[in-house]
């Protein structure tokens, strides 16, 4: 039994931290030891102070009578007094992400150890590092290489709230937290109206392709849904359009959208309005659609915009696409069912046996399929019912799910 006198409310918290920061302890109370697990899994320098900052927890700083001093320096508060002037960098501009992953604490000494800070880095060991000032004289190193920063991973359905404050407080550029929503009742309304800016003015997005590339899937995942509050709108056009282009541009997707008749519309909001129930767990239910039409109707216009639709409402690539012949198939950018799938090749016009996928290979393509939610399948009416039990029983196996198609949302053509 490990006994320790802890006289104080500090000697508590205190006590309580050496614990968390060691490894965890053999013999101790299963919940105690679950909390531990889940306290180091966030101890990621960002990721523990990317919450709200009512939710966000601080370290106490003690000085060598134990007693509790104040509380420890973080990233955020660094950022905040970065300088306002310099020849090297636009300060002014510069978002949180991209100061944490130039720049780190900076100590006097090199074999103290850096407890006034809860950003915890290995100091460089150089002869001479290049420094900044912060505007309350405090130092900070400026990394020799950028940093790879990790940041927590919210769900927009799950969690809105704290998924759009992570995103304003990496991506906009802020002297005071309290700027970031201060005009506005929720963080989401704050993420929508900064829209325009971060698109238009936040020339690092280029530099950082992947910081574009996550703020792209946020901004499209939030307009997805818009439609379903929106009334219905029918504009002409002389002409139908086809675009038979894996995927679209944000324009070209706007134009698309504009341009659905009223059939096409109701599928679009059917569809949309069923992946929203499923992410917000209001709906168990998959989709099982069949949409068809005469020739020149846009079924290849509205294939490719559904596409495109479902994409953005998760916010990543959630789609396959199959048809049962390759010409099929590379009309509408996707590959046949039998390499999708790895089903059988018929035989002497008879079709064969399923193999079962065991081992690395299942493994495999389950790791392929681990993130589909939606099967879409061109010229359904070329495939056997054979065929169509095949599909099913592989998608059971590949997403590990007894339900109809492994529970995936089928949409055929």
């Amino acid at each position: 039994m490990d006994i320790q006198p802890c006289g104080t409310n500090e000697a508590i918290a205190f006590y309580i931290a050496k614990y968390v920061s060691k490894s965890e302890p053999t013999q101790l109370d299963g919940s105690v030891a679950r909390a531990i697990r889940d306290i180091q899994r966030e101890e990621t320098d960002i990721s523990r102070k990317l919450f709200k900052p009512e939710q966000r927890y601080r370290v106490l700083k003690f000085d060598s009578n134990g007693t509790a001093t104040g509380y420890c320096s973080n990233i955020i508060e660094r950022y905040e007094k970065r300088p306002t002037e310099h020849p090297n960098y636009d300060f002014d501009n510069m978002c949180l992400l991209e100061f944490a992953m130039l720049f780190e604490p900076h100590y006097e000494k090199s074999n103290q150890e850096p407890e006034e800070c809860v950003d915890i880095y290995e100091p460089e060991r150089q002869t001479r590092q290049r420094l900044i000032t912060l505007t309350d004289n405090s130092k900070m190193v400026i990394r020799k290489v950028p940093a790879v920063v990790r940041v927590p991973y919210f769900v927009a359905a799950r969690d809105p709230e704290n998924y759009y404050y992570s995103l304003l407080l990496q991506y906009v550029p802020f002297r005071n937290e309290s700027e970031l929503i201060v005009d506005y009742d929720t963080a989401r309304d704050s993420f929508l109206v900064t829209e325009s800016d971060l698109r238009a003015t936040n020339a690092r997005l280029e530099i950082f392709r992947e910081l574009d590339r996550q703020l792209e899937k946020a901004f499209n995942q939030i307009h997805a849904f818009e439609i379903l509050n929106q009334e219905a709108q029918q504009e002409n056009f002389e002409e139908e359009l086809e675009m038979p282009e894996q995927h679209m541009t944000d324009d070209e997707f706007l134009y698309a959208r504009r341009a659905m008749n009223v059939g096409q519309m109701d599928a679009f909001l059917f569809i949309t309005r069923s992946i929203s129930e499923q992410l917000n767990n209001q709906s168990d239910e998959r989709l099982r659609l069949f949409i068809t039409g005469n020739a020149g109707t846009g079924k290849t216009f509205l294939f490719n915009l559904l596409k495109n639709q479902v994409n953005r409402c998760y916010g990543k690539q959630v789609v396959k696409v199959s048809a049962l012949t390759g010409v099929a198939a590379l009309l509408v950018g996707g590959s046949t069912l039998h390499s999708t799938l790895k089903l059988p090749v018929q035989k002497d016009g008879k079709i064969v046996q399923m193999p079962i996928l065991t081992g690395n290979y299942l493994r495999l393509m389950r790791q392929q399929w681990q993130h589909t939610e939606f099967l879409f399948i061109d010229e359904i009416s070329m495939v056997p019912y054979e065929m169509l039990c095949m599909v099913d029983s592989r998608l059971k196996q590949l997403k590990n799910n007894e339900l109809l198609f492994g529970g995936v949302n089928m949409c055929i053509w």
